[in-house]
């Protein structure tokens, strides 16, 4: 009938006629067989078939075959040759080798793996794999499926999809990757990126949140979205077509609509009625029923080409042209020219522009434009052509900086062997003093060039000389000049002008508004910023160090910028350490902040002159508190500038220095037991220097090696600390994380954690460490050396020594029995002091007597005798002495001779000890 076995169970062949409960493992060599039920707490092994007429539940399952009446629930990994179930529920992994066919629900939070598949209900699936085909009523799976064919009668959502074969499905969705061969759907399909290799018909619509890819034809009865490209050899679609990037197509059939965002390639006709292309997409076939773009009529240009046209790329001028299209291209305006002719008629065929034609009549429409050069009629100049691709690019665009400027520009018109090119400059530009400005020709020039005058402007006037040939119309020239100063000033300059002209000074080309260029700060050299003080939140000097570039006027600023973790800057001071040439003289200080930086700004009084270029400057900021963590300090501006603001030199990322964390001071530890082995609290106090953020933490790390179990650890915000504190472990590492609190200002504070165990083992601890940290881990304060505790002994139980021969001077055996708290180690002692009288009667030995399963099947004890200290050991075998904790321990000493005297003896103690004598 029914059948339970609390223990393990090996057998042969089993067959019962009840319920079977199996309370441990359960190992069959042969076939099982059960007419009710099969409960197994631990793992099931069968050798040969597995079948029950109801349910099965096991931790784990292995078998040839397992074909169940009821339901399938395993906790852990099943392997099975095949498997036939009602319903299913496996918590781990689930490989068959051969069929599953499961009548109800199937649901595995690991990994299945199956030749074949057959679910008449739902499936909830870990990730699948399927060699052969898939059958499911709906299919549901958070991880990766690998099919042959697939075939879904309801719905399927899916994170990726791979399928060798067919795919047939009423709805599915998938938020990965989808890969099949060929689709056939009745309903909808959903999914991350589509790729299929073969036909596809859907009865729905489709939906894709990437791209998608169709290796053959696709046959769609609703519509197509996909948010990335769409490819197909041949695209059919009776809804609408949206595509978030380019649609390439050889053949192409939409019957509503058209949206496209990027280009369109169709190898025939594609028939809508509302397209919608982007202006700059390109489609080889024409999209009849609407005019989307110019381009759409254009063929053999490239995309280049025809985005040139479409934005109106024409070359600026005075001019006309045909029109041809529909509208103008930009920059022109379209206008239009009659002739008729009395009498005679006007012959007209093949290609025409826009207009009206009739037998006398013509009508001509024309696009024009009209921004070419434009001049005063009594200028001398009037007539010659505007410069073309012209600029002035100074080698360094810092303020003040000393170099060479290359000068670029296009002819118009021919420029002799012997011709001229002035070059005017905008305000701010000087020849240097360092060195007279010379000329070196560049690009498409040959000869020599001679820097004819320079002027303060400057306007630097250059001849050509030695050059074989003329410069021809249309050619790119350059040339480079040396010694230009940029201005001082930062920011955009005016613009330049460039002229060429005959040996004669006569105009040729001209172009008087040459783009500027930007100028940027020069930078400040040997920049430096050092803290009086390195601690998180400490109050601190800064020093900034600086040369300058540009020279400083006299009415000149100096602006530092310190980053915003600093604080208590309101009263600060910033004051000039030194100068090394020059005099700072009076100043007044400002300051203004933003979100990065708060700046401080001293102005000079105007009355001790300019402050020379290379001059090295140091000032000081007292007194800001550092940011309340370690870590970078951040980074600090230094700049300088004109009375007006206009910025000279700058150095806008100047590095700080690292912080330190502070000291957590006025620390200590107790706990609330402080025995070995012992459940215990621990209370941390302490003073923290800054601030700990609401959702800071604190890390509490135990001393290595001391042997506190934390498993299940709390914490509790004693004092000077709101909310609540979270806690996780990782080895000796404790860290409580704060919540639903406020900052907690530095201070006292006391944190409790529950749920400690004591070491097994007395002694002084090493030192705790502990530190406030933010959300990030960044340090704020810290105590390496926190505190240390002692722990005391357990106290053992039930001690009790019993001497087996018990008249006076007799020799026999002693009995010792106790309870200890903690484990007694390999090599660990048991030491027994003995009343005076006791002494040796030969070679002593030692017997556990109890418990019967000791320290191990090969337990081995000495015993020795030295003064009145009895001494027994374990040998360095067996376990590792935990199997005796709480429990009594009877050990007998042979050979020990009784007091001469008879009467009560004194007391005896009991210890046990490490190896190394600290007590247990």
């Amino acid at each position: 009938g029914a059948l339970s076995v609390v223990g393990p169970s090996a057998l042969g062949d089993l067959s019962a006629s009840g319920a079977a409960s199996f309370g441990s493992a359960l190992s069959v060599a042969g076939s099982a067989a059960f007419s009710s039920s099969l409960t197994v707490s631990g793992a099931s092994a069968m050798g040969s078939a597995l079948s029950v007429a109801g349910r099965i539940s096991a931790e784990e399952v292995s078998a040839g075959s397992v074909e169940a009446s009821g339901s399938l629930s395993v906790a852990g990994s099943t392997t099975l040759s095949s498997m036939t179930a009602s319903g299913a529920s496996i918590t781990g992994a689930l490989s068959v080798g051969g069929n599953i066919s499961a009548a109800g629900s199937l649901s595995s939070a690991g990994t299945i793996t199956a030749s074949s598949l057959s679910v008449t209900g739902s499936s909830s699936l870990g990730s699948l794999r399927v060699n052969g085909t898939l059958n499911a009523t709906t299919l549901t799976s958070p991880g990766n499926m690998t099919i042959a064919n697939l075939n879904v009668t309801g719905a399927s959502v899916l994170r990726s999809l791979d399928v060798g074969g067919v795919a047939t499905v009423d709805s599915l969705t998938s938020r990965g990757a989808a890969k099949v061969a060929s689709v056939t759907s009745d309903g909808t399909i959903a999914g991350g990126a589509l790729d299929i290799s073969g036909a596809s018909a859907l009865a729905g619509a489709l939906s894709v949140g990437g791209s998608a890819s169709f290796g053959s034809n696709v046959a769609i009865d609703g519509s197509l979205a996909a948010a990335g490209p769409i490819t197909a050899q041949s695209l059919n679609v009776s809804g609408n077509v949206t595509a978030g990037g380019w649609v390439v197509a050889g053949e192409g059939i939409a019957g509503r609509t058209l949206s496209v965002s990027g280009p369109a390639a169709f190898g025939d006709t594609v028939h809508v009625a509302t397209p919608s292309l982007d202006p700059h997409a390109a489609t080889k076939g024409y999209v009849d029923n609407a005019l989307v773009s110019l381009e759409e009529r254009l063929t053999g240009l490239n995309l280049s080409e025809l985005a040139n046209l479409a934005n109106g790329t024409w070359p600026q001028g005075s001019y006309c042209i045909l029109r041809r299209g529909y509208d103008c291209p930009d920059g022109f305006s379209k206008g239009y020219l009659s002739l008729s002719s009395s009498g005679i008629s006007l012959e007209f065929n093949g290609s025409l522009p826009d207009g009206e034609y009739s037998g006398t009549m013509r009508k001509l429409w024309y696009c024009c434009r009209g921004d070419g050069l434009v001049c005063d009629k009594d200028d001398d100049s009037c007539g010659n052509e505007i410069l073309d691709s012209t600029s002035v690019q100074p080698a360094d665009l810092t303020a003040g900086a000393t170099g060479n400027v290359t000068v670029t520009l296009r002819v118009r018109q021919r420029m002799p062997d012997d011709g001229r090119v002035n070059v005017t400059f905008p305000d701010g530009f000087a020849p240097s003093s360092g060195g007279a400005t010379q000329a070196f020709p560049g690009q498409n020039m040959d000869g020599s060039l001679t820097v004819l005058a320079v002027s303060m402007n400057p306007s630097v006037l250059v001849q050509r000389s030695g050059g074989a040939t003329d410069i021809q119309p249309n050619t790119l020239i350059s040339f480079v000049l040396t010694n230009i100063r940029n201005p001082p000033l930062v920011g955009p300059t005016g613009t330049f002008g460039i002229r060429t002209l005959t040996v004669d000074g006569d105009l040729i080309d001209a172009d008087t508004n040459v783009t500027g260029v930007s100028v940027q700060a020069a930078p400040l050299s040997s920049s430096t910023v050092t803290l009086s003080n390195s601690t998180a939140g400490a109050a601190t000097v800064l020093t900034f160090s600086f040369t300058t570039r540009n020279p400083v006027p006299a009415d000149g600023r100096v602006t530092v910028g310190v980053p915003s973790g600093f604080s208590s800057l309101s009263g600060a001071t910033l004051a000039v350490a030194s100068v090394s040439a020059g005099t700072f003289g009076s100043a007044s200080q400002t300051s203004s902040s933003n979100a990065s930086h708060t700046f401080f700004t001293l102005t000079r009084g105007g009355s001790s002159g300019t402050i020379a270029g290379g001059t090295t400057f140091s000032l000081t900021l007292s007194t800001p508190r550092n940011p309340g963590e370690s870590g970078d300090s951040g980074s600090f501006t230094i700049r300088t500038a004109l009375g007006s603001g206009a910025l000279l030199d700058e150095a806008p990322l100047v590095s700080g220095t690292t912080l330190s964390p502070a000291a957590l001071l006025d620390t200590s530890i107790s706990l609330s037991q402080a025995r070995a082995g012992d459940s215990s609290s621990a209370s941390f106090s302490f003073t923290t220097f800054n601030e700990i953020p609401s959702n800071g933490k604190i890390v509490v790390v135990f001393p290595s090696g001391a042997g506190f179990a934390l498993g299940g650890v709390s914490a509790t915000a004693v004092s000077g600390i709101d909310g609540s504190l979270g806690v996780s472990t990782s080895g000796a590492t404790v860290t409580l994380t704060r919540s639903g609190g406020s900052a907690s200002a530095a201070g006292a504070k006391v944190v409790a954690l529950s749920g400690l165990k004591n070491p097994h083992v007395s002694g002084t601890t090493g030192a705790f460490a502990v530190t406030t940290a933010t959300a990030g881990d960044t340090a704020i304060d810290e105590n390496s050396a926190f505190a240390t505790v002692t722990i005391l002994p357990g106290v053992l139980g039930s001690g009790a020594v019993t001497v087996v021969e018990s008249k006076a001077g007799a020799s026999g055996a002693v009995n010792v029995s106790f309870v200890p708290r903690n484990p007694i180690p390999r090599e660990g002692i048991i030491d027994v002091e003995l009343p005076v009288g006791f002494a040796p009667s030969g070679t002593l030995s030692a017997l556990l007597l109890e418990p019967a399963d000791g320290f191990g099947a090969s337990t081995t004890l000495s015993a020795t005798l030295s003064g009145q200290t009895l001494r027994i050991v374990r040998a360095n075998s067996g376990n590792d002495g935990s199997s005796v904790v709480n429990r009594t321990v009877t050990v007998q000493v042979s050979a020990i001779r009784n007091p001469q005297v008879s009467g009560t003896t004194g007391t005896f103690a009991i210890s046990t000890k490490t190896s190394a004598l600290a007590e247990i």
